[in-house]
C-alpha cells in the first residue's frame, strides 16, 4: 500500500511537470523481488575460517565476535518475552506457539528465522525534449518479516552505467523507513537521504538504523532518479540491501559502477539488477 502511494504521488507529479515534453524511449514497469533470510547470511559468514575472513578484510577481534554470534541463544530469550511483545515484534500465532516450545533444533531455527524481502522496479525510462535530458526512475522497498536479531545500521547501495547524472537535492530520490513499537505496535515514518559517494555519476546510499529506542525497522520503500543529457538509448542501475553484522559505519566499496560491493561487515541480503530495456 505504501508502495502503490508513493509511485501516484511521483508519477501524478511528473505528469504536470516533465512528462508533457517527454519521448518516451521504454516507459514498461517492471519488478524483480528477492527473499533471504537472516540465519542463513550469519551461517554464511560463521562457516567460513579465520584466514578467509582475514582476506575478507576482518580484524581478530572482528572475527570474535561473529563466531561468537549464537542466532538460537537469542531466540530463547525471545521465547521468555511475553505474547504482545512478541506480536509488535512481527510474530504471527504459529511462530508465537513455536517459540514457546522451543528446543533449540535446526529446523525451528530454519522455521524462526527473519526473512528479509527486497523489490526493485523500473517506473520509468524517458527522453524530455523539454530539458534535452533522458530521465531513469527506480522505486526499491523492503520488509522484515519480523524484527532483525543483528542491529546495526544498515544501507541500501546504488550503482549504474556512466555518464548519468544523480543530485541529492533532487525531490524525486528519498527512501522512506517504517518504525515499529514493540511497545504500542505502531508505525512511524523517518525519511532518510541518499547521498552520492566519492565517484559522481556511478554510486549513491542511504542508511538507517535498524533499532531505534523501542522501535524496529519493519519496511522501508525508496525511489531515486538519474538523468543524462540528450536521448540516451539505454542504462542499467543496481540496487543492493546491505545488512551490517558488526558495530561499524556502512559504506559502498570498490569497484564502483554497477559491480559495487560492500565495506567488511556488511553482507549483501538483496541485490537486483534493473535494465531500462
Amino acid at each position: 500500500m505504501k508502495r502503490a502511494v508513493g509511485v501516484l504521488m511521483i508519477m501524478m507529479f511528473l505528469i504536470t511537470t516533465i512528462i508533457p515534453s517527454v519521448v518516451l524511449a521504454d516507459n514498461t514497469t517492471s519488478s524483480t523481488t528477492t527473499k533471504i533470510n537472516e540465519y542463513e547470511l550469519l551461517k554464511e559468514l560463521k562457516s567460513k575460517t579465520d584466514i578467509e575472513l582475514q582476506k575478507l578484510g576482518y580484524k581478530p577481534e572482528d572475527i570474535e565476535k561473529i563466531k561468537s554470534l549464537d542466532y538460537r541463544e537469542e531466540l530463547i530469550r525471545r521465547s521468555n518475552l511475553d505474547v504482545k511483545t512478541l506480536k509488535n515484534m512481527g510474530y504471527n500465532d504459529k511462530q508465537i506457539n513455536m517459540l514457546k516450545s522451543f528446543k533449540g533444533t535446526e529446523e525451528e531455527i530454519m522455521a524462526l528465522a527473519v526473512t528479509l524481502t527486497f523489490t526493485a522496479t523500473k517506473e520509468r525510462y524517458a527522453y524530455s525534449s523539454s530539458d534535452n535530458y533522458t530521465y531513469f526512475d527506480v522505486s526499491y522497498e523492503w520488509e522484515w518479516s519480523n524484527e532483525p536479531l543483528m542491529q546495526y545500521d544498515d544501507i541500501i547501495g546504488f550503482g549504474w552505467s556512466s555518464d548519468f547524472l544523480f543530485d541529492e537535492s533532487n525531490p524525486y530520490t528519498y527512501h522512506d523507513v517504517y518504525y515499529k513499537s514493540v511497545v504500542t505496535g505502531d508505525l512511524s515514518r523517518t525519511r532518510f537521504k541518499n547521498t552520492e559517494v566519492v565517484i559522481p555519476g556511478q554510486n549513491s546510499q542511504t542508511m538507517f538504523p535498524v533499532a531505534v529506542t523501542t522501535k524496529w525497522a519493519k519496511e522501508g520503500y525508496g525511489w531515486i532518479q538519474i538523468r543524462k543529457a540528450g536521448q540516451a538509448p539505454e542504462c542499467q542501475m543496481v540496487v543492493k540491501y546491505g545488512h551490517t553484522t558488526l558495530s561499524i559505519t556502512p559504506a559502498l566499496a570498490y569497484p564502483w559502477g554497477v559491480g559495487f560491493g560492500f565495506v567488511t561487515g556488511v553482507q549483501t541480503a538483496g541485490s537486483k539488477t534493473v535494465n531500462s530495456w
